[in-house]
C-alpha cells in the first residue's frame, strides 16, 4: 500500500472520532478563518478547500461567507462525506491528493489547515495549488513547524529512542518556499492530555499517528519508559509549532 493509501485509511478509519481528539486542529482552524475574514475576496467568491476534513475551517469560514461556491477536498471519502454537511448550500466534493489537484479553477481563495505536512513535498504541492488562484487570488494555509512534537521528542532522545514523527521544515525554510512569497507568522499551540496515554490516544483518534516510512515501532518494554518519563510531573502537553500562510497571487 502507498504512503498516501495508507494516510487515507488511517482518516478514514477515524471520521468517527476525529472531532472529539481534535481539539487544537479546531482551534488552528479557526485561527486561519480569522485570518482569512482580513482578506478582500469579490462576491460569491471560488473556494477550494484542501483537506477539508470533518469541516472544522468550512465551518467556520461558511459563517461569514455563505454565498461562497465551495469546492470542498479530502483525500479520505469518510471525511470528506462529514464535511459534506457543514455547508449551508451543498458543495462540490471531490476525493483528491491535495498536493496534486486535478481541478482546473481558478479560485478566488484556495485554503487548507493541518493538510500541507502530509504531502511529500509541501513546496511544490503549494506552488501547484497557488497556480490555480486568480488573478488577485489568495492562497491561506497552515503548515507545521520545526519544533512540533518537541516533548516527545526530548524523552525519546534522552532515551537514546528512535523518534518516528515526521522531521518539519524550520521556519526560514518554510520563508523561502515560493520564492519567499508568502508571508508566514507562527504560533506555539498548545495541547494538553490528562498523561501521555491520552495523547497518543488523540493522535490516533485523529488519523495523525503514522510515522515516517521505515520507522519501526517501539518495544514494549522501550514504550513504557518513555510514558513513564512524560508522565513524572502529572499531565502532559504536547507543543505544536503552527505557521500560518498567506499569499496573494497579484502580489
Amino acid at each position: 500500500m502507498s504512503r498516501k493509501a495508507r494516510i487515507a485509511a488511517a482518516f478514514d478509519a477515524a471520521a468517527g472520532t476525529y472531532d472529539a481528539a481534535s481539539d487544537l486542529q479546531r482551534r488552528v482552524a479557526e485561527s486561519l478563518a480569522a485570518d482569512i475574514k482580513r482578506l478582500t475576496l469579490p462576491p460569491h467568491p471560488r473556494i477550494l478547500e484542501v483537506g477539508c476534513g470533518t469541516g472544522f475551517l468550512t465551518r467556520a469560514l461558511d459563517a461569514v461567507l455563505a454565498d461562497a461556491d465551495w469546492t470542498l477536498t479530502d483525500l479520505s471519502l469518510a471525511m470528506l462525506d462529514k464535511a459534506r454537511d457543514a455547508l449551508s448550500a451543498p458543495p462540490r466534493c471531490h476525493v483528491m491528493d491535495g498536493e496534486h489537484p486535478d481541478l482546473s479553477g481558478p479560485y478566488d481563495l484556495i485554503c487548507s489547515a493541518m493538510t500541507v505536512q502530509w504531502f511529500d513535498d509541501p513546496e511544490r504541492g503549494l506552488e501547484r495549488l497557488a497556480s490555480l488562484l486568480a488573478p488577485g487570488g489568495w492562497l491561506a494555509v497552515t503548515a507545521l513547524a520545526d519544533g512540533t512534537f518537541r516533548e516527545w521528542r526530548k524523552v525519546l532522545d534522552d532515551l537514546g529512542l528512535a523518534v518516528g514523527a515526521h522531521a518539519y521544515p524550520t521556519e526560514d525554510e518554510l520563508r523561502r518556499w515560493l520564492g519567499g512569497r508568502i508571508r508566514w507568522t507562527f504560533a506555539d499551540c498548545q495541547s494538553p492530555h490528562a498523561d501521555a496515554h491520552a495523547f497518543l490516544r488523540a493522535v490516533k483518534n485523529a488519523g495523525a499517528h503514522l510515522p515516517v516510512d521505515g520507522h519501526a515501532p517501539l518495544a514494549p518494554g522501550a514504550m513504557r519508559r518513555a510514558l513513564r518519563a512524560l508522565d513524572r510531573d502529572g499531565g502532559f502537553t504536547v507543543t505544536y509549532r503552527v505557521g500560518f500562510a498567506l499569499l496573494n497571487a497579484g502580489a
